[in-house]
C-alpha cells in the first residue's frame, strides 16, 4: 500500500502538493463561530493532534519533492506561520495560537524522522 502510495505521489506530485495546500487552508479558513465547542475534546488537546496530523501528513506528500529536509521544514514553518497570521487578519472568529503553531513544529518534525 505503500509503496503504491509513493508512486501515486510521485506521479502526481503538484496534484497532491496542491490539494493538500488548499484543504490546510480552507480548514483554517472556515469561520469560526461554526466550528463547534466540544469540551471533551479539550481535555484530548484533539485542535493539536489534528494540526500535527495535517502537517506530519504534509510532510509525507512534500517529500515527493526530494527537497532538503532543512528547506522542506522551514517551508512548512513558513506556511503554518502564514496561516496562523490569516487567521488572526482576516479569519472571521479566530485567532493566532502558538500551540497551534507549536503542533504544527511537531508534526513536521515527527514527519521528517518517519520519511
Amino acid at each position: 500500500m505503500r509503496r503504491w502510495f509513493t508512486n501515486f505521489l510521485s506521479r502526481y506530485k503538484t496534484a497532491a502538493w496542491v490539494t493538500w495546500a488548499v484543504v490546510v487552508f480552507l480548514l483554517h479558513a472556515f469561520p469560526g463561530e461554526y466550528i463547534p465547542s466540544l469540551s471533551w475534546a479539550d481535555w484530548f488537546a484533539l485542535d493539536k493532534w489534528i494540526h500535527a496530523l495535517m502537517f506530519g501528513s504534509g510532510v509525507w506528500i512534500f517529500s515527493s519533492f526530494r527537497f532538503n529536509r532543512y528547506i522542506l521544514y522551514l517551508t512548512l514553518m513558513a506556511y503554518a506561520f502564514g496561516l496562523e497570521w490569516f487567521q488572526l487578519a482576516l479569519a472571521s472568529g479566530r485567532s493566532f495560537d502558538y500551540l497551534d503553531l507549536a503542533a504544527d513544529a511537531v508534526g513536521i518534525a515527527l514527519g521528517l524522522v518517519f520519511i
